[in-house]
């Protein structure tokens, strides 16, 4: 029986990879079924640990007859207590054979898009993000300093223990991760990465907040349609004719004014919607939130004492 690991390093694909193994019987899920979640792989290494993950690895074959068990998991590419396990893992049975991949990202490529989702999109760190006005700003430096460089620097622990792969920029990442594993998985791709605009809207959103922001704070907010979508809402005139036919008196001389022509978003106004408005609306919607839990926790409080 094979087991492969995927330990995956953020940023490099994993997403991809672990969408695609949905499909496939032999995607072990540790915590179907029993204790093993992310607190308990965090937790000091036993033989006790590295023996309930190989029960499960087993019984999930004998469950699905697959004969290659597959784990993608990149919650535990840092987590040291991780590579005792496996590394015990690889050594436990002579019936079992152990696998073990992490993908690695060219470092300057890398950062920018990590700082993207996690600095900005996906606040990690306390801090409002880059604002002079704040003792201690989330910005690029610190958050490299507190968070970046531990998490892309986590790979060096799995040095001689996993197979590290260099991530290809523009390639499939899983074609690359069929072609070293054997298996043939659907050619899959998954949180491609987010408009421009929308980075920016979750940046300016997320320094409303001193704390860390989860991204579905702000999901609820990007649900609405794009400005086209509204200005054909507001400015369609579908039927104007008919209308205007009802309103007209015979005993004015009105002319014939010909079809009339709809108003249309152009660039110039876009500009000046962006302008005005973006910036404004998105920093009010995080005070307003903030606000709404200030009152829920007030109301928490006088129903307690009531």
């Amino acid at each position: 029986m094979k087991f492969t690991a995927h330990i995956g390093l953020g940023k490099t694909g994993t997403s991809a990879i672990q969408l695609a193994l949905v499909q496939y019987e032999g995607n072990l899920n540790p915590q179907d079924g029993n204790a093993i979640d992310h607190e308990w792989l965090s937790s000091p290494h036993t033989k006790e640990k590295t023996k309930a993950l190989f029960n499960s690895i087993v019984n999930h074959s004998k469950k699905t007859g697959c004969e290659h068990i597959v784990w993608s998991n990149e919650a535990i590419s840092n987590n040291p207590e991780m590579v005792k396990l496996l590394r015990e893992l690889s050594t436990w049975s002579d019936d079992l054979d152990v696998q073990i991949i992490l993908y690695i990202r060219e470092p300057g490529r890398w950062l920018k898009s990590a700082w993207e989702q996690w600095g900005l999109v996906h606040k990690v760190l306390s801090g409002r993000v880059h604002t002079r006005y704040n003792k201690r700003p989330l910005t690029f430096q610190n958050w490299f300093r507190d968070w970046g460089k531990g998490i892309y620097n986590s790979w060096r622990m799995w040095q001689g223990l996993a197979e590290i792969r260099f991530y290809k920029e523009g390639e499939n990442i899983i074609d690359d991760f069929c072609e070293v594993t054997g298996l043939d998985l659907p050619r899959l791709r998954a949180y491609e990465t987010p408009k421009t605009s929308e980075v920016l809207s979750r940046a300016i959103y997320n320094n409303t907040y001193e704390g860390p922001v989860f991204t579905d704070k702000f999901d609820f907010y990007t649900t609405y349609g794009p400005l086209d979508e509204y200005s054909k809402k507001y400015f369609s005139l579908k039927n104007i004719a008919v209308y205007a036919q009802s309103l007209r008196e015979k005993s004015m001389p009105f002319f014939e004014t010909g079809n009339i022509k709809e108003r249309q978003i152009n660039k110039e106004d876009y500009s000046r919607l962006l302008d005005q408005a973006i910036i404004f609306s998105i920093e009010a919607i995080g005070r307003i939130d903030q606000l709404e839990n200030k009152v829920k926790e007030l109301s928490a409080k006088l129903d307690d004492k009531a």
